[in-house]
C-alpha cells in the first residue's frame, strides 16, 4: 500500500534504519536485502505491518542536501509504503 503514513500509529519507539551507500554497493547487494530488525515497542497492540520510506543524501563539493520522504517530513510524491502482514501479530510493550 503506497500512501502517506500517520506516524502517531507507530508502535516502535524509534525507526529501524538500514543505510545503503549507492556509490559503493554492488547491484547484487540490492537484489536481496538481509538484515535482522529489532524494535522496542511503546505499547501492547496488534502489529498489522511495517511502514517504510527512504532518505536520500546528496553530497556535493560545497553543499549537502537531504531528501527526506518519511512521515515526519512534508509529503513528497514518493509517499511511504506499508508492508502489510497476512495476519496481525500480537506484540507486548518493551
Amino acid at each position: 500500500m503506497i500512501d502517506t503514513y500517520d506516524p502517531t500509529k507507530s508502535l516502535a519507539a524509534t525507526p529501524f534504519k538500514v543505510p545503503i551507500d549507492f556509490e559503493t554497493c554492488e547491484l547484487e547487494e540490492l537484489m536481496k536485502l538481509d538484515f535482522k530488525m529489532e524494535h522496542k515497542m511503546t505499547k501492547t497492540a496488534l502489529l498489522h505491518g511495517y511502514a517504510i520510506w527512504f532518505d536520500a543524501v546528496f553530497e556535493g563539493k560545497d553543499h549537502r542536501e537531504i531528501l527526506q520522504t518519511g512521515p515526519l517530513h512534508p509529503a513528497t510524491h514518493w509517499y511511504q509504503t506499508r508492508l502489510l502482514l497476512k495476519e496481525p501479530l500480537g506484540i507486548n510493550k518493551n
